[in-house]
C-alpha cells in the first residue's frame, strides 16, 4: 500500500462506529441507533480517524502495509469502541490503555519505530471533539459543554485542528478522493482534477505510561462488575433493560459453622476451627460474633469457598473483585 485511501477509510470508519456504538451503553446507543445522530456520530468517527492515520503514517512508506493490517484489526476490537466511546461520555481517552489495546493488534514500536501513536490518538481525539461540537443532531444527546471543556484543555491543537475539520468536510461535501500519506492528506476532484492538499502540524500528546498492571485490573473489573441475567430475562441481553452490577445487589454472606469470640481476630477462630467446633469455645457469657465471607478473604492469605449450588460463591468471587 502507497498511500491510506478513502476505501480504506470507509472500511475503517464502519468498523469503529459499530464498536463505538455498542460501547457506549444501553440507554444511549438507544438514542442514537437508526437515526440522524447515529450518522453524524459516524462523520465524527471518519474525521477523527482521517486525522489519526494521517498522524500515523508521517513515517517511513514501507511502514504502510503493516499499520494497514494492523488497524483493521484494532478498530475491531469492542475494547477499543468502549474506550474511544469514551468521548461521547464527556470522559478523556485512556492513552495507555489504548495503546496497549495497539500492541495486542500487532503494533511493535521496535518495527515501527516512527509511529507516534500517542501524537495520533490526539490527533483523532481533537477532531473527533471539534467535529462532534458542530453536529447540531448531537446537542442534546451528548454532554457538548463537556465536550468543549475538554476542547478547552487541548489549547493551541483546537486551531489547528479547526481546519482539518473543515477541509475533511469539504472533501466530503464534494465526493472527493483522499490520499493519505507522509502526515498529509490529499483531495482530488475527479471532474476539475483539482488537487487540495492538507499537511498535519506536529501535535504533541500526553506521555504514554504503559500500566499493564492497571490494564489488567480495570479489564477484570469490568468483566466482573455487571450481573448477566439473561437466563432469566433475555431482554437484559438485547440491552433494553439498565444492567444490574454486582455491588447492587449483593449481600452479607457468613462462614457456616464458624463464629469468633469478641477477644479473637478473625484470622485466629479459623485457623482454631480445625481443632474443635469454635462455638464451644466461645465463653457462655460471650456472644457469638458471626464471621463474614469478606472478613474471612482479607484476613487469609489462601482459603477454598465451598458451599452449595446457588449458594453465591460466584457472586461472592466477582464482588471481592471489584
Amino acid at each position: 500500500m502507497d498511500q491510506f485511501n478513502s476505501n480504506y477509510l470507509a472500511e475503517l470508519t464502519a468498523s469503529l462506529s459499530v464498536q463505538l456504538l455498542n460501547g457506549i451503553g444501553s440507554k444511549l446507543r438507544k438514542s442514537l441507533a437508526g437515526t440522524e445522530k447515529e450518522r453524524a456520530v459516524e462523520r465524527c468517527v471518519r474525521i477523527g480517524l482521517a486525522a489519526l492515520l494521517a498522524a500515523a503514517s508521517a513515517g517511513a512508506k514501507e511502514d504502510l502495509d503493516q499499520l494497514e493490517t494492523i488497524f483493521r484489526g484494532f478498530f475491531k476490537k469492542p475494547e477499543v469502541g468502549r474506550e474511544l466511546g469514551a468521548l461521547l461520555r464527556g470522559e478523556s481517552l485512556k492513552h495507555d490503555e489504548l495503546l496497549y489495546l495497539f500492541e495486542e493488534a500487532g503494533f511493535n514500536p521496535k518495527s515501527l519505530p516512527s509511529l507516534s501513536f500517542d501524537q495520533a490518538l490526539t490527533a483523532f481525539e481533537a477532531v473527533f471533539l471539534i467535529a462532534a461540537t458542530d453536529e447540531p443532531e448531537l446537542r442534546g444527546t451528548i454532554q457538548i459543554n463537556v465536550l468543549l471543556a475538554q476542547l478547552q484543555k487541548l489549547g493551541e491543537i483546537r486551531a489547528v485542528m479547526r481546519e482539518l475539520v473543515d477541509f475533511m468536510r469539504q472533501a466530503h461535501a464534494e465526493n472527493l478522493a483522499l490520499a493519505i500519506h507522509h502526515g498529509s492528506i490529499t483531495a482530488q476532484s475527479s471532474v476539475r482534477q483539482q488537487i487540495v492538499v492538507y499537511q498535519l502540524p506536529y501535535l504533541a500528546g500526553a506521555p504514554t505510561v504503559a500500566d499493564w498492571e492497571g490494564h489488567y485490573l480495570r479489564t477484570l473489573i469490568s468483566q466482573c462488575e455487571p450481573l448477566d441475567l439473561t437466563a432469566i430475562d433475555d431482554t437484559y441481553a438485547s440491552g433494553e433493560v439498565n444492567a444490574i452490577s454486582v455491588s447492587e445487589v449483593f449481600t452479607t454472606l457468613y462462614l457456616a459453622n464458624l463464629a469468633r469470640s469478641p477477644k479473637q481476630t478473625v484470622e485466629a477462630a479459623i485457623r482454631r476451627s480445625g481443632e474443635r467446633d469454635l462455638r464451644k469455645k466461645v465463653d457462655s457469657e460471650e456472644k457469638p460474633i458471626p464471621i463474614q465471607a469478606v472478613e474471612a478473604v482479607a484476613a487469609m492469605p489462601r482459603l477454598v469457598i465451598l458451599g452449595q449450588p446457588g449458594g453465591g460463591k460466584s457472586t461472592l468471587v466477582n464482588h471481592l473483585v471489584t
